[in-house]
């Protein structure tokens, strides 16, 4: 009988200790994986000097800074402008990727035909890493972006 009321009483504080581990486990997880990332967003002296080194001086290293603050925060479609002007003022392949990937989530048709331009600009640029997506969607050949572009018109 001893045995059994000693395991009761073992088996009643290892569940107590399970309990604390797990409520501490939440205090400490209870900030979401994106939240320095959110701040960095709300922080507009930061945004605003990145922004100026992408637009005014073609800065790789602040675009990528940038494209982790708005994707990870989720303001994505806000990205786009900035994104666009890098890729076109710059010609930077990295940024054509970027608004593939922000157009491509919408559905709207004309989007997709966007999403689908900055595909094949980075493409043109070196970026193989689609080349399969490109050939599954024109499987006679890739089409320069020009062509596509003025397709969709």
């Amino acid at each position: 009988m001893k045995k059994i009321f000693l395991i009761g009483i073992l088996f009643l504080f290892a569940c107590k200790q399970d309990r604390n581990m797990n409520d501490e486990s939440k205090k400490i997880d209870a900030k979401p994986m994106n939240s320095s990332f959110v701040a960095s967003y709300n922080d507009k002296v930061k945004i605003n000097k990145l922004f100026k080194s992408v637009l005014v001086e073609g800065d790789t290293i602040a675009f990528k800074e940038l494209k982790y603050i708005f994707m990870i925060s989720e303001h994505s479609a806000d990205f786009l402008y900035f994104s666009t002007i890098m890729a076109e003022k710059y010609n930077y392949e990295p940024a054509f990727e970027t608004n593939y990937q922000i157009l491509n989530a919408s559905k709207e048709k004309a989007m997709q035909n966007l999403a689908i331009y900055n595909l094949i600009k980075s493409y043109e640029l070196g970026n193989r890493g689609n080349v399969q997506k490109l050939n599954k969607l024109f499987p006679n050949g890739i089409p320069n972006s020009k062509d596509c572009f003025e397709s969709n018109r």
